[in-house]
């Protein structure tokens, strides 16, 4: 923290541009930054911001959520539901400047993986994707339009 502190838990913050070069740093305000965990910005170029964070209202672990940019702060964050977030962590979104593509980190294992049943099935499940490690996966930002107002 700029005084040196350590923080109890994680928060979003920015730097400001100023004539001189850059500013002190400043925690993002509410609704963004609360007693819970927020980490792994990514901004669009209109302002919209992605992160993750274990606030309640979450399907598990950590979420990815969606604060849209008003012009004048970023609205109360939503969560991307089900088609983005597990009951297991996801993280590390990033958005396209432009809003038109989304990948995020997620340790999910789909639903009817079936149980391999001799080493060779077993090591094709422990290093393909959907295996309960960090994959990276992709969703069509059509899925986040669905949330706006």
């Amino acid at each position: 923290m700029p005084d040196g502190t350590q923080p109890e838990h994680f928060n979003l913050w920015r730097v400001p541009r100023i004539d001189e070069g850059w500013g002190s740093p400043e925690q993002l305000p509410d609704p963004i930054s609360t007693d819970h965990e927020e980490f792994y910005p990514s901004l669009t170029t209109s302002g919209d911001l992605y992160f993750t964070s274990d606030r309640p209202g979450g399907l598990g672990g950590e979420d990815v959520w969606w604060a849209q940019w008003t012009g004048e702060g970023w609205g109360e964050p939503a969560n991307l539901g089900p088609a983005v977030n597990s009951p297991g962590p996801e993280f590390n979104s990033l958005i396209a400047p432009d809003g038109s593509i989304f990948f995020f980190t997620s340790s999910r294992v789909p639903e009817g993986t079936p149980e391999p049943a001799s080493l060779a099935e077993l090591n094709e499940v422990m290093t393909g994707p959907g295996n309960g490690r960090d994959n990276i996966w992709w969703v069509d930002v059509a899925l986040i339009e669905g949330l706006r107002p």
